[in-house]
């Protein structure tokens, strides 16, 4: 780099600063960027919402495909009992109609959705 260079300064004064404050202000720089690089990301994820809980490890098999086939992000937790979409896809995604579980009646009441009702309507 020239004498000229916008950087010819700070690379003077760098080269001027003891070892141990290089590496001193190398890690702080390295650590303001994992930093920021986890910040970003994990704002940028989607806000999932439980859409079906207590489900049995076939039935959420049943939703992940049908989900997939329908282009939505999900994700299953809770040992394969529950299944979360982004939020502003959970209407959709409790609305589905997935082939094995066609003959099963869906409940919804509030947040809460259940797969296999009980005879008075409440989710086992």
């Amino acid at each position: 780099m020239g004498e000229g260079s916008p950087l010819g300064p700070i690379l003077e004064r760098w080269n001027q600063l003891p070892r141990g404050r290089q590496f001193a202000l190398a890690g702080i720089v390295a650590g303001t960027i994992v930093v920021l690089y986890f910040v970003l990301t994990s704002s940028s994820q989607a806000n999932l919402v439980v859409a079906y809980t207590g489900l049995a490890p076939e039935d959420s098999a049943a939703v992940a495909d049908e989900l997939e086939r329908q282009g939505i992000a999900f994700e299953i937790g809770g040992g394969g009992s529950t299944v979360s979409v982004a939020a502003g896809n959970v209407a959709e995604a409790r609305m589905m109609r997935c082939p094995p579980l066609a003959s099963l009646l869906i409940s919804i009441s509030g947040s809460r959705s259940c797969l296999r009702p009980s005879a008075d309507g409440e989710c086992r």
